[in-house]
């Protein structure tokens, strides 16, 4: 008899595991399904997404331009007509 409740006890402990197995799975699998989505609905979002991930430190990038915020945008494109400004008269100089 104790032998059957000992092989009984590993058989729950055994499905009890599994289960929880596969709940971690489906979880994981949830979550990449989710990102795919996300990439295929808006693929420029992603990507901004993943830039700032990566740009956690200021002196790798700058946060990546908003690409919906158009005030963002064009006051970025004028700090690069000011560098590009900045560099033209300092090599002109020379």
């Amino acid at each position: 008899m104790t032998a059957l409740a000992i092989i009984a006890g590993l058989q729950v402990a055994l499905v009890a595991y599994l289960v929880w197995d596969r709940r971690r799975r489906d979880d994981q699998l949830l979550q990449t399904i989710d990102r795919l989505c996300r990439r295929i609905q808006a693929p420029q979002l992603a990507a901004v997404e993943l830039h700032n991930e990566g740009a956690r430190d200021e002196e790798y990038a700058p946060p990546a331009v908003e690409p919906d915020d158009d005030e963002a945008f064009w006051m970025s494109r004028d700090k690069l007509a000011e560098f590009a400004m900045r560099q033209e008269l300092s090599d002109g100089g020379d």
